[in-house]
């Protein structure tokens, strides 16, 4: 039986198109979020930036979400705006700590309205000043 295609495009990694992190939301289950490496723009490596984020997470505000993070952080402006993107979601939302949640990516992983880490993962949040 074919599989019910995504309302979000998926492009692979390294795409030109999109940035490497992936929206999937097959069927009627809750909507699955990866965000997997840098926090905005990077000199070194594709990133997540929040204009495109919170364009496709518009794209299944039908449906739960659950967001999987592993990642070292990046930039603060871009981070707080995919946090905002999450919490103004309409819809349950579920962040996972899949690895590391570090820096910037520690607030991303604040705006489930459940988290949660497995006892391997490491979360690490800056002093506050």
């Amino acid at each position: 039986m074919p599989r019910k295609k995504s309302p979000v495009s998926i492009v692979p990694k390294g795409s030109a198109e999109q940035p490497w992190y992936s929206i999937r939301a097959e069927g009627d289950g809750p909507a699955e979020v990866l965000i997997y490496g840098d926090i905005g723009d990077s000199w070194f490596a594709e990133s997540v930036t929040a204009t495109k984020f919170a364009e496709d997470l518009n794209a299944v505000a039908d449906k739960d979400i659950v967001v999987r993070i592993n990642s070292y952080g990046g930039s603060v402006a871009d981070g707080i705006t995919i946090y905002n993107a999450i919490r103004r979601h309409p819809k349950n939302k579920t962040t996972v700590v899949d690895g590391v949640a570090v820096s910037i990516a520690s607030l991303i992983a604040m705006a489930g309205d459940t988290v949660q880490m497995g006892e391997n993962t490491l979360m690490m949040i800056h002093a506050p000043w």
